[in-house]
């Protein structure tokens, strides 16, 4: 965020100020300080909001610039890359190799889930 709460505190204070002087001379020093109240309350919790939105807004902006500067890097480096395999005789052509059975030793996760349930009822028991 920009700026601290001591901003908000600033605005909120120069708010009161300002209403309770311009509200004076037309009300009693109870209605121009209850108003001016009102007001300070307001003013501080929109610099707040005001504090969080911009950056939040220019952070947007640059994150979408980086998305698009990033995906242009990435194209390139892809094909900077297929353009060395074809210069080095390489084949460009990639071949799919399922798992075999040995490959793939991960517990099933339903299992799992399964058993850790079961040691969490004989823990309470």
């Amino acid at each position: 965020m920009i700026g601290t709460w001591l901003t908000n505190l600033i605005c909120a204070l120069i708010g009161f100020l300002l209403i309770m002087f311009v509200s004076l001379p037309q009300n009693t020093l109870e209605t121009s300080a209850i108003r001016g109240l009102n007001a300070s309350i307001l003013l501080f919790l929109v610099t707040y909001f005001i504090r969080w939105i911009i950056p939040t807004v220019f952070n947007s902006n640059n994150s979408e610039e980086d998305k698009e500067n990033s995906l242009d890097d990435v194209s390139s480096d892809h094909t900077e890359a297929t353009e060395e395999r074809v210069e080095s005789g390489q084949d460009t052509q990639q071949t799919f190799q399922p798992f075999g059975e040995n490959d793939y030793d991960e517990i099933d996760p339903i299992k799992q889930t399964s058993e850790y349930v079961k040691s969490l009822i004989h823990d309470e028991q």
